[in-house]
């Protein structure tokens, strides 16, 4: 690469600041919309970043054919992720309401629905600790059947939630414990994903306007999360966790512009992954990121084995061309769709508060099929749960009135 502040630079460079500015201001607003204007700025930083190197080379892994990628998909890509994220936050911005944590009563101990999703994650952790004995990351991310201690942890990491309302800091030290643990064994940074985002969450909601103590909160679990994945990267990673992400979405841009063929619809990806417990579709019909570690590695791949990826910009572009940034607008109506769900009641924000997290990052990072297909079978059993919680919420509450 060959260092220059190119034009792409300068579109970025407005973008970024836009990005930024616009998302501090609708955290100030509505905490939950704004913390993923946050992350939207990161790839959007990204971006300029990869930019400032200038044009490079691509090589395909397995053809050894190579390509430039040059100042022209550079400008594509930096106009594309503006427009895209100016829908996103306008759609977000419009008569948005604060995220509060709703504490009105449940009809129901707290505490036993604090015990009961504890008791989840503690089993799915016991069995995940034998499953993941050979399990290494390579077989974590081409595995395609059902580890269902994973599946548990994650129904289980509701307990957080309820233990963050009720102020029992033992039970989330002991889940993020066993999340760093298993982080530490696989090398999935996933596993410090699916707990510390709805912590930030809960650490940002609006319910108080100590907004200055909140973001040094927020920013201190940035930095200690940013760290961890330094220290868990591969020695001929880039620096900046998600780079990689960035490089390529240039090669998803060069390789699609101007072709007839396309990708599957990213909310069809969504959609079918969300139902897949039921319908038990491959992932190789409707998950962008299969086609694209075929295109970046040029070779039709084994089994799904790989996956990649290339942020929420790449998937759209694959299926819609320019069409695509329209998505940023449909991805925000989703997340503000995701927050009303959490926000109606303590039942609700406990049970799927972790789902959501992780459904609206990897929506960003390019996999919105994957969001909901990877966490279909948890996403299902805690709709169950929640509605036998509920259930035994409104009975108690009804013989409650009843005695009144």
């Amino acid at each position: 690469m060959t260092s220059a502040f190119s034009p792409a630079c300068v579109v970025d460079a407005i973008s970024i600041s836009l990005t930024l500015a616009w998302s501090i201001w609708l955290i100030r607003r509505d905490r939950f919309c704004g913390f993923f204007g946050l992350v939207v700025t990161y790839y959007t930083l990204l971006i300029f970043v990869f930019h400032l190197g200038g044009v490079f080379y691509h090589q395909e892994g397995f053809t050894g054919k190579i390509y430039e990628i040059d100042e022209q998909t550079f400008m594509e890509v930096s106009l594309y992720a503006a427009l895209f994220n100016l829908n996103f936050l306008s759609v977000l911005s419009i008569c948005n309401t604060p995220f509060v944590l709703n504490r009105q009563h449940i009809g129901i101990d707290p505490t036993l629905i604090r015990n009961l999703y504890f008791v989840v994650f503690i089993l799915g952790a016991v069995v995940y600790f034998f499953e993941a004995g050979t399990i290494d990351y390579a077989t974590y991310v081409s595995y395609r059947g059902v580890a269902y201690g994973w599946v548990f942890m994650i129904i289980g990491t509701s307990t957080l939630v309820m233990a963050y309302l009720l102020r029992s800091y033992v039970f989330m030290g002991i889940v993020l414990l066993i999340y760093t643990y298993f982080c530490l064994k696989t090398g999935v940074r996933s596993f410090l994903l699916m707990p510390l985002m709805p912590l930030v969450l809960l650490l940002l909601a609006n319910s108080d306007h100590n907004l200055g103590k909140k973001l040094a909160v927020y920013g201190g679990g940035l930095l200690a999360a940013a760290l961890a994945l330094l220290l868990l990267r591969s020695a001929d990673e880039i620096a900046l966790p998600e780079m990689f992400l960035i490089h390529g979405l240039h090669v998803v841009f060069y390789k699609y512009t101007g072709m007839d063929q396309t990708t599957s619809s990213p909310l069809v990806g969504f959609g079918t992954g969300a139902l897949n417990y039921f319908l038990k579709v491959d992932p190789d019909s409707f998950d962008p990121a299969i086609h694209f570690a075929q295109d970046f590695f040029g070779f039709i791949t084994p089994d799904g084995f790989y996956h990649m990826p290339f942020t929420w910009y790449a998937d759209s572009f694959a299926a819609h061309r320019y069409l695509g940034v329209l998505y940023g607008g449909i991805w925000a109506l989703i997340v503000r769709i995701l927050k009303w769900i959490v926000s109606r009641d303590p039942l609700t924000l406990t049970a799927f508060l972790p789902q959501t997290c992780w459904v609206a990052f990897f929506i960003i990072r390019g996999a919105a099929a994957n969001a909901t297909n990877s966490i279909t079978t948890p996403l299902w059993l805690s709709i169950a749960i929640f509605f036998f919680v509920k259930l035994a919420s409104l009975g108690h509450m009804r013989r409650a009135r009843q005695r009144a």
